[in-house]
């Protein structure tokens, strides 16, 4: 019989020892594959008890009398901690002091081991973005597109002290990259934080501490299609429900690329349809915000770098302030007159309620209850002494502009709402030409049907391709008063901005090599931001992209009772942005004691508008450089307005002439 089996010689305490082995190894092993800081609990356990049993070893090892229990227990803490201590040993205390440090050696092994695999654990958690966000009150993004990094720029303009969270499934290291330029923004105060997850699911929004953020801004990623996209937000909106408190006292601003999803995105968020309770959201179209700027940037020059520059922080934006005491009771018309720094556009009465450019002379009153709604430098940054000189009255001019013929080179999703715009602002008798080459019979049937909804414009249909219309010298494009190109909209973002900046490219190179010269206006939609930057707009030829997107979503999420004040001036009806003759508010020859912006800021509340400010368009000499277009928003009272046709008056108002 060998003795290596049962019965054998040995075999018991041979098997004995194989099966106290195999268990070591085990709850090593399974020691070793716990959290690391388990790890580290145990050890520091384990060596407590090592060093108190080598110190009950020496009181009863020692010769002599035995030693207190605290000396015997310093004493065995030294020799474990550090073996030269004992140097000095001798007899029986010099083999206890060497098992001492023997043991001591080994599980100071194991305690530095546990603590660099949790070291390596926690660096591979911030390199993948998987570690948990422990903040308050910061800014979350929600999903990656081109658009986060102007969010992330505008932040920084801001100046406020914010710290932004963005979680989305794209590579940690490439969203840092592209958002350096905002964290190293000097005007700024911005701490920014990636997270790698998905924000479809729970808990990945509680590791970004949703239900603690200020606001919360959810973008769909630029890979996914339209209905993608939209499967994408509303798969987004119904987690955020789950994590967030019934009371959060945050705004989750969403953007959509197209205003037909914002109808199924609200149920979403109603109350008790989706679960119990309500969710407050802002849904931003970008089509309608996109649409109406090419609209009224083809109409009239200055709108364009107007809308840029209130929705931009660039000290000059609005602002929605507690009502100061001193305003207190007093009609609109009298409160605008007494800010100075800062001119009042409206008043916010609460739940979303605005009243933006009242009637002059109407009984409106603020009260304590209400919020002023402000254009200055920042909040509260302007004061309370200010006048304004007697009201003369004086008839605005009634002359109807001339029809306008505008060409739409190209068909996206925007161009219903573009369509609707312009039926609604060119003047009576206009024509718009639809050139919509290449689209699907089912396409083409649906723009037909499209076209029909015009009731105060002409609308007709080219069914030729858009460049051969730019390429053709008897198109007629020549002809029109302005042409918009709309962007494409295909799988691939990138190829079809640049077929949209081609058709650009050719339409200017054309309009020159035919002398084509003057005010002929130009708008090209493109859907990359970064597209719109890599050609130079020219004086009335521009290029719109989502970026404008991107500073409405910034606005909204820094200052959730500033959305419906932009929402108002970006809807088709009601109060919206203007430019007029400096003729319709000074006369043609006023004198610089006559002709400062406060005599405008009169005028135009006499007329039931608010003027913001003055844009003059430098007319090109021969042989002389153009200086390009200037744009003063909000100056001082005194400023002395410029002279000549070419000024005109920025204006929040009504519609009443077209």
């Amino acid at each position: 019989m060998s003795a290596s089996e049962p019965g054998g010689r040995g075999g018991p305490l041979r098997a004995l020892f194989f099966a106290v082995r195999a268990r070591i190894v085990y709850r090593t092993d399974s020691l070793l594959s716990t959290n690391p800081l388990a790890q580290v609990v145990v050890i520091l356990g384990l060596t407590a008890c090592v060093v108190g049993a080598w110190a009950a070893l020496l009181s009863w090892a020692e010769p002599g009398p035995p030693r207190p229990g605290a000396d015997a227990m310093w004493w065995s803490v030294t020799r474990f901690f550090d073996g030269g201590t004992m140097a000095s040993d001798s007899g029986v205390t010099r083999i206890v002091a060497l098992g001492v440090t023997t043991s001591g050696v080994l599980l100071m092994s194991f305690l530095t081991a546990a603590f660099a695999s949790k070291m390596g654990e926690r660096l591979r958690d911030l390199r993948a973005g998987s570690s948990v966000v422990a903040e308050r009150g910061h800014m979350l993004i929600l999903g990656f597109d081109p658009k986060v990094a102007l969010i992330a720029k505008q932040f920084a303009m801001s100046g406020q002290k914010l710290t932004l969270v963005v979680l989305a499934l794209e590579d940690k290291a490439r969203i840092e990259q592209v958002l350096s330029p905002a964290k190293r923004d000097a005007r700024g105060r911005l701490h920014v934080v990636v997270r790698t997850g998905d924000p479809r699911r729970e808990q990945s929004l509680l590791r970004v501490a949703a239900e603690h953020a200020r606001g919360v801004i959810v973008i769909a990623p630029s890979s996914l299609d339209d209905e993608g996209s939209v499967r994408w937000l509303l798969s987004t909106l119904l987690a955020l429900r789950k994590v967030m408190p019934p009371r959060f006292a945050g705004r989750v601003t969403v953007e959509v690329r197209h205003a037909a999803a914002r109808e199924l995105l609200m149920l979403a968020t109603e109350r008790d349809v989706a679960g119990p309770g309500a969710l407050d959201v802002e849904i931003v179209a970008s089509d309608e915000v996109i649409a109406k700027t090419l609209a009224h940037s083809v109409r009239q020059d200055g709108l364009y770098f107007t809308v840029r520059r209130l929705l931009t922080f660039d000290a000059c934006e609005l602002y929605v302030d507690d009502v100061p005491g001193a305003l207190d009771g007093l009609t609109f018309d009298e409160a605008h007159a007494r800010i100075r720094g800062g001119i009042l556009v409206g008043i916010h009465r609460g739940r979303g309620s605005i009243v933006l450019s009242p009637e002059p002379g109407a009984s409106l009153r603020i009260t304590r209850n209400d919020k002023v709604i402000v254009m200055a430098p920042g909040t509260r940054k302007y004061s309370l002494d200010g006048a304004l000189p007697e009201a003369i009255v004086r008839a605005k001019s009634s002359h109807v502009p001339p029809p306008e013929e505008i060409v739409v080179l190209g068909h996206s999703g925007t161009l219903p709402h573009l369509l609707a715009e312009l039926d609604r602002t060119l003047p009576p008798y206009s024509r718009v030409r639809l050139v919509h080459g290449g689209m699907s019979a089912a396409s083409r049937h649906e723009l037909r049907a499209l076209a029909k909804t015009a009731t105060r414009i002409t609308v007709d249909l080219d069914r030729r391709r858009a460049m051969q219309v730019v390429r053709d010298p008897d198109s007629g494009i020549c002809a029109s008063t302005g042409v918009v190109i709309l962007g494409r909209e295909g799988d691939d973002e990138e190829a079809d901005d640049a077929a949209s900046i081609a058709t650009l490219l050719w339409l200017r190179h054309g309009l020159r090599a035919r002398g084509v010269t003057g005010r002929k206006r130009i708008v090209t939609e493109v859907r990359d931001p970064r597209a719109a930057a890599s050609v130079a707009n020219l004086d009335h030829d521009i290029l719109v992209s989502s970026d404008l997107v991107a500073m409405l979503l910034a606005q909204d999420a820094l200052d959730p009772d500033v959305a419906p004040v932009y929402a108002e001036l970006l809807s088709p009806h009601g109060i919206e942005l203007l430019l007029h003759p400096r003729a319709d508010y000074l006369e043609a020859g006023a004198s610089s004691a006559s002709g400062t912006f406060a005599d405008v800021m009169v005028a135009a509340r006499a007329y039931g508008e608010v003027a913001l400010g003055i844009y003059e368009f430098h007319p090109s000499v021969p042989g002389v450089v153009v200086r390009r277009p200037t744009l003063e928003l909000n100056p001082a009272r005194d400023f002395v307005v410029p002279g000549g046709e070419h000024v005109q008056v920025v204006v929040l108002g009504p519609r009443a002439r077209v």
